[in-house]
């Protein structure tokens, strides 16, 4: 894999709660990965990079702080992903998918809902 084609993450960190969130991007397409709130640093981020969003996903209800990621995931019109068995009222719209794992295609670069 050159560094051309190389999946890339960003971190988004949270000093003050010690939390981080993610973007993972292939220079093209992005996935976020437990968005804060504060989706305005992630916009951001995105914009800098050039990236489209694809999914937001969850990987797990946060208790310690209200996500953003299902305004982060209708804003980039991208696939928001909670773990199966989460309850949340909002899980009926149509652009909320449930998973629990993400596959490797065979490509071996990208990363599918499985």
């Amino acid at each position: 894999m050159s560094e051309s084609n190389a999946v890339q993450v960003v971190i988004v960190d949270t000093p003050g709660l010690g939390d981080r969130g993610y973007i993972v991007h292939d220079g093209l397409h992005a996935m976020v990965i437990d968005p804060q709130r504060d989706t305005d640093r992630i916009d951001e981020l995105i914009s800098e990079h050039g990236l489209t969003v694809t999914h937001v996903a969850e990987t797990h209800i946060h208790n310690d702080y209200v996500t953003g990621g299902y305004h982060l995931a209708a804003a980039h019109q991208a696939r928001y992903v909670v773990p199966s068995g989460v309850d949340l009222a909002f899980l009926d719209q149509p652009n909320v998918s449930r998973s629990r794992t993400f596959c490797r295609s065979s490509d071996g670069l990208t990363l599918n809902l499985c």
